[in-house]
């Protein structure tokens, strides 16, 4: 504390006397303030005398002057032949334009006088010869473009013929080019690129461009240099005129530049890090300042080189993006590949048991990797390489990630040679509602923000929004991020149906195998046929992986039926982010007849009872069942896929038994077939009356296709189904 007093103690004093110094400067300043006032108004005062003194001789002194010069000016136009013969004897041509340049405004005004139309005619002579010599020069091997440059604007200013002349130029430029070239091979890098191509050309256009396509006409001179520049201003004709020569003439190098500009940025065919392309985006970003920095003129004057230069850009950018994208499809597909491979499945004959519990959470966690995966190996590395603010870039960019979408899209369901297809099948339509709920409004987030776009609030009754809170997108790609969603969900449904179709295509195969080509070994019916026995297993393994994939609430539902104590588990699907319109299977059939019955424990249709009325009957539900819409979209429940596979196998029923002659054992076969198919389909079709109109028109096929049907009784047929439910345990 001590120290610290007395520093500041020190501090103290000295800005005192510091302050004291200040007021006594401040004194003694006021007074010779005053002083070198009075000096000021002497000085003022002297110079006025002075400037009173000289006024008379003034004028005497600027014409002497102004004569002098004159004389200067006479004795360098009389002494004008003797200077340009001196510089045409030593080679400095530059100077010898230089002279008569400055002097032949003077020898034109005043060439009717004798004295100077000796020396114009002198002069003149001279510079023809000093044309010759230029002109001769520049047919030297030897020459450089600079050199070149140089000798031309000698001849411009010597009046030379423009036209000719700019043709004279471009010819010996890419004469002087040629043999810089010819000892080059093919570029290797930009800078070999920048120092053979790009520098020479643009050296060439730039003089072409500062001699003949800008400027007045006329020539302007540096004092302290011997050299002159000179430019000329041609007609909007003649300057696309010799842009066009100058085009024609370089073309075969700017090709050639643009060739080797492209082979040093090739990307690779496949892209798979950003440090497989580091060399080829240190390229690209070379060449761009390149080009800005050397070439501005080159890319000014010859637009076709500007146009070709950004179309290598465009399509560079164009070819990094969509080979950056591409590996999210391939790295999808290796990722489902491989969990279908890993997956501990249990073939246990036409069925496929999978684990429940892993396969949800690798749905849940596909999505996520997926949105990262895009976001972090995609969109970041494509945005710190890219100039993303640049509009033409940016709109690239999105149409890219919308093409990556789609690309994923169609390579679900491209697989046909899998054991598992069936399973990766569910497995894709799956993905494919999650991520139309959530997983492509994440990259679709991420992109915005990294691309920093101005964000806006989306309007809440947008489409796919309405179930979104605090949706942040830009209006930009709402229309894209809008396709996405509709193209996923439809790719889902495509997917569903997809796997739907390969398991009614197997059945049909057997029921066309078993009814057409059957094989009977006794005279009466023993049982039902095995196809609806496999028929039963296919739905309830449906069902049940229905479930696994599209776990929605399950309900256990027991049959009414007396003698079917069948249990069957009924997906109550009650919409949700992936939902579709749900169609009704009965819209497009239900015809409600009498002799219909709406419980499973009764047979539906007694022909011995009243066969004119059954035959009526048959032909009002044909033409209905005719209208059942067979390929109509389903939910992604077990219940409707189920019941959309009932529908199927139904119809293929009926068109099957089109097709067959039946004999009086084969109709009492399908008569208890037709019943323990009513039975199995009741915890899934229930009442509805497609089923019963189906059943019911192929008992009337068969009926009147029989010569002597004998139907059984339906004691007859419940003993049967009995025997057949304990049977198979059923």
């Amino acid at each position: 504390m001590k120290t610290l007093v007395y520093e500041n103690y020190n501090k103290f004093i000295s800005a005192t006397d510091t302050i004291r110094k200040m007021k006594m400067n401040i004194e003694s300043m006021e007074s010779e303030m005053g002083h070198l006032n009075e000096n000021i108004e002497c000085i003022s005062k002297q110079t006025r005398d002075i400037n009173r003194h000289l006024e008379p001789h003034s004028r005497k002194i600027q014409d002497l002057t102004n004569a002098h010069n004159s004389l200067k000016r006479l004795q360098f136009i009389f002494e004008l032949p003797t200077r340009l013969q001196h510089c045409l004897n030593r080679g400095k041509y530059s100077q010898a334009v230089k002279y008569y340049s400055r002097a032949s405004p003077l020898l034109n005004h005043y060439k009717h006088m004798a004295a100077f139309k000796g020396i114009n005619h002198d002069c003149m002579d001279i510079m023809n010869n000093v044309k010759d010599a230029i002109w001769h020069k520049m047919a030297e091997s030897d020459l450089t473009i600079k050199r070149t440059a140089e000798l031309t604007k000698l001849l411009l200013l010597l009046k030379e013929e423009t036209s000719n002349l700019w043709k004279q130029y471009v010819n010996i430029q890419m004469t002087c080019l040629s043999r810089k070239n010819v000892s080059h091979s093919d570029p290797m890098t930009v800078e070999e690129l920048l120092s053979d191509y790009i520098m020479p050309l643009e050296e060439i256009v730039h003089q072409f461009e500062a001699l003949f396509l800008s400027g007045e006409n006329g020539s302007s001179e540096d004092p302290k240099s011997d050299t002159v520049t000179a430019s000329i201003r041609l007609s909007d004709e003649d300057r696309e005129k010799a842009k066009d020569d100058l085009f024609t003439a370089i073309k075969p190098y700017t090709d050639k530049m643009l060739y080797s500009a492209s082979k040093l940025i090739e990307l690779p065919v496949q892209i798979t890090t950003a440090t497989s392309i580091e060399q080829r985006l240190q390229n690209m970003n070379k060449l761009k300042v390149a080009f800005r920095d050397k070439g501005q003129s080159l890319l000014r004057v010859i637009q076709p080189v500007q146009r070709k230069l950004h179309s290598l850009y465009a399509r560079w950018e164009y070819e990094l993006i969509k080979g950056s994208l591409d590996s999210v499809k391939k790295a999808v597909r290796e990722h489902l590949c491989q969990f279908v491979t890993d997956l501990d499945m249990k073939d246990n004959g036409s069925e496929i048991e999978i684990d429940a519990d892993r396969t949800a959470d690798f749905i849940q966690d596909t999505q996520i990797w997926l949105a990262e995966y895009i976001t972090k190996s995609c969109l970041l590395p494509l945005n710190m390489n890219l100039d993303i603010t640049n509009a033409a870039t940016a709109e690239r960019l999105q149409s890219g990630l919308k093409n990556m979408w789609q690309d994923i899209g169609n390579s679900f369901g491209a697989s046909s040679s899998s054991k598992y297809l069936s399973v990766l099948l569910l497995l894709e339509s799956r993905l494919c509602y999650n991520l139309a709920n959530n997983g492509i409004y994440r990259v679709y987030v991420a992109f915005s923000t990294q691309s920093s776009y101005d964000k806006n609030l989306v309007n809440s009754s947008s489409t796919h929004f309405a179930e979104l809170s605090d949706t942040v997108l830009d209006p930009t790609i709402i229309s894209d991020f809008n396709d996405v969603v509709d193209y996923y969900l439809n790719r889902g449904q495509f997917l569903l149906k997809k796997h739907l179709m390969l398991e009614a295509y197997m059945l049909t195969c057997r029921l066309q195998r078993d009814y057409i080509y059957p094989n009977r070994d006794s005279s009466s019916v023993q049982r039902s046929s095995d196809v609806w026995t496999y028929f039963t297993k296919r739905l309830r393994y449906t069902d049940r992986i229905l479930g696994i994939f599209f776990p929605q609430q399950q309900h256990l539902q027991q049959s009414d039926s007396a003698t079917d104590n069948v249990s069957m588990l009924d997906c109550n699907y009650s919409g949700g982010p992936y939902s579709t319109r749900h169609v009704p299977p009965s819209t497009h059939s239900v015809a409600t007849m009498s002799s219909i019955s709406e419980t499973p424990g009764k047979t539906y249709f007694e022909v011995e009872d009243n066969v004119a009325l059954n035959m009526m009957s048959s032909n009002i539900d044909k033409l209905f069942a005719e209208r059942i819409d067979v390929y109509r979209s389903v939910e992604p429940t077990a219940k409707d896929v189920c019941t959309a596979l009932i529908m199927m196998v139904l119809k293929a029923f009926l068109e099957v038994m089109r097709e067959t002659q039946v004999d009086g054992v084969a109709y009492q076969q399908l008569q208890v077939d037709v019943e323990y198919v009513q039975r199995m389909i009741w915890p899934y079709a229930g009442d509805e009356k497609w089923a019963s109109s189906l059943l019911q028109e192929v008992l009337s096929n068969a009926y009147t296709r029989c010569l002597s049907p004998v139907s059984l009784t339906q004691d007859k047929i419940a003993a049967i189904l009995s025997n057949c439910l304990n049977l198979f345990n059923l």
